[in-house]
């Protein structure tokens, strides 16, 4: 089945935004953005980290509001450092990064919480002692990676900055958004603020047919397909909503996930729970063998109709 026009350009609509976003950044730290550099310094400082510090509410509050609901979309379109890890995803062909998981979850990925959130925790503690908060923030590596690939720093600077960058970029090449599971900060908090995100992508389990094309091309390793589709789940903590999955599926099993509208019950109509009582004189009839009493008119009785019109003796 083919996809629907609308999921093509979202798809199409994200990939381009991600690409002027990588190209905009690295033109600005490599120094070859000419007189657009201070319209990309503006464009820096809607980054999430440097808008609040900066004390920026409106582009961060909004970076925030957007998580809430539909997720991961500023990891996606937003973060230089993430859309360079997807570039490299890119360059090695699904045959070469090992094959889906088989039994849900993989081993080493049951601590990964454990990891993110402790990582997170350190960031914030040495941030608060006033030690900076960008020695793991995405934005600042990869600044600082791009402009030591200029070679206008010194040489430990050089190997220390450029060298993480290329260290992140040569995991992308084999697992995709290693750094952004794992280490980044960033990821972790707005991952945190995405788990009740009422927007996001689902799988659904009626549709799904097993194939797991999804989960092999899933660069953030969200999707976790088990069995014939029936154990299939998308973690939108990890998800940066690329939409790949949604072009590759052939069931057309995975989409937008709406929020739930809970059906109001209908009202019952009032009851009316007086007694009814019998008007005066009703006679109720009887059955059986009793016969019915004669109607009467101003209380005497009329005689039965005939067909001549007299009545019967």
């Amino acid at each position: 089945m083919k996809a629907t026009t609308k999921k093509i350009a979202a798809f199409w609509f994200r990939r381009v935004a991600a690409g002027l976003t990588l190209v905009s950044f690295a033109a600005l730290f490599l120094g070859v953005a000419g007189s657009f550099a201070k319209w990309l310094c503006i464009l820096a400082s809607w980054e999430f980290v440097p808008a609040l510090l900066a004390g920026n509410l409106i582009v961060s509050g909004g970076i925030f509001a957007m998580t809430l609901l539909v997720g991961r979309l500023y990891c996606g379109i937003c973060c230089p450092l993430g859309i360079l890890q997807d570039v490299a995803w890119r360059l090695l062909p699904l045959r070469w990064r090992g094959g889906p998981r088989e039994k849900g979850q993989r081993p080493w990925e049951k601590h990964q919480g454990v990891v993110r959130y402790s990582v997170l925790a350190v960031a914030l503690v040495v941030g608060l002692c006033g030690l900076g908060y960008s020695w793991l923030e995405p934005y600042g590596i990869f600044g600082r990676g791009m402009a030591a690939a200029t070679l206008n720093a010194p040489a430990w600077a050089i190997v220390l900055q450029l060298g993480l960058l290329l260290a992140i970029f040569a995991l992308a090449l084999w697992k995709g958004r290693v750094w952004c599971n794992w280490i980044c900060p960033v990821g972790t908090f707005l991952g945190a603020c995405s788990v009740a995100a009422p927007l996001g992508l689902k799988v659904n389990k009626k549709k799904c047919i097993g194939c797991k094309k999804c989960e092999r091309s899933c660069r953030a390793g969200a999707i976790s397909i088990v069995g014939n589709g029936e154990g299939g789940k998308i973690d939108k903590t990890k998800c940066v909503l690329c939409l790949d999955c949604i072009l590759l599926c052939p069931a057309e099993a995975i989409g937008v996930k709406p929020p739930k509208r809970v059906a109001k019950p209908h009202a019952a109509p009032p009851q009316n729970n007086r007694p009814v009582h019998p008007p005066r004189g009703f006679q109720p009839r009887t059955s059986g063998n009793s016969t019915l009493p004669p109607r009467t008119s101003g209380g005497s009785p009329l005689p039965p109709r005939t067909s001549g019109g007299s009545s019967l003796p």
